[in-house]
């Protein structure tokens, strides 16, 4: 099945209509005019039938057995081509129990890894990106569970997102230099992990093939990290800047 870039646009829209996938979008609506081949779609769609004596993955004496129904609609997107190659993978899971409300336990989880990798400017200008969601384990002293999707004790749905455009300058055989710039982005939901978002540039120059016996190379890197605000207003149980300072001076942290 084969979509044209109109067509790649409103479906990238309806699928990934959520801050998530803004940078994927971003780059493949800028890249599109410069990647004229075909993409390649791919609907997928499992069913699957489960039974559990511990549904919520409660300790012994309140385990709580259901047959879980998973319906996971899904979709796969490729393109390998001269200016851009990506590989997009997303599912929706769905979780129907035989008890219709069970304390512990998700109705739906979100899997999402996407990569790309462009050429804007031939031998000059490029950029990276890439997107991934997936449920992770909150603590590593709670409950660790792989198999059990629909479980929600120690478990949060954790995104993440990396745009990374740079420039490539060769100085014929001598060296190589490539200045990069780099905005990522981590959001784990009002859990205690906290959500972070940062900015890095970096330079680097290395040597060409004129230095076959003796390599080198420099590299000058900064980054800036930001903590958001919202985690701090979890972890008090403040509900603005005024009581998140509040408690930070309850606390002692001001001390």
């Amino acid at each position: 099945m084969t979509i044209t870039t109109p067509e790649l646009a409103r479906a990238v829209a309806r699928a990934y209509a959520r801050p998530l996938a803004v940078p994927m979008a971003l780059a493949a609506l800028l890249l599109a005019p410069a990647a004229r081949a075909d993409w390649t779609f791919i609907p997928t769609l499992d069913l699957r039938q489960t039974y559990t004596d511990n549904v919520a993955l409660q300790r012994e004496g309140q385990e709580q057995s259901q047959f879980v129904t998973e319906i996971t609609p899904g979709m796969q997107l490729r393109h390998k081509g001269p200016r851009l190659v990506m590989n997009a993978a997303y599912q929706l899971q769905y979780y129907a129990m035989q008890d219709h409300d069970v304390s512990g336990t998700n109705r739906t989880a979100r899997r999402l890894s996407a990569d790309a990798r462009g050429k804007l400017i031939d031998d000059m200008l490029y950029i990276d990106a890439n997107a991934n969601r997936s449920r992770q384990n909150i603590s590593p002293f709670g409950q660790t569970n792989l198999d059990n999707t629909f479980a929600s004790a120690n478990r949060t749905e954790v995104t993440t997102w990396r745009v990374s455009p740079y420039l490539v300058h060769r100085f014929a055989a001598a060296a190589t230099l490539e200045t990069r710039y780099t905005r990522d982005s981590v959001d784990a939901g009002r859990t205690g992990l906290g959500n972070t978002s940062g900015d890095s540039l970096s330079v680097k120059l290395d040597s060409g093939t004129a230095f076959r016996k003796v390599g080198w190379g420099v590299q000058v890197s900064e980054q800036t990290i930001k903590y958001y605000m919202k985690t701090l207003m979890t972890k008090l149980n403040a509900r603005n800047r005024v009581e998140v300072v509040i408690g930070a001076k309850n606390s002692g942290a001001l001390d």
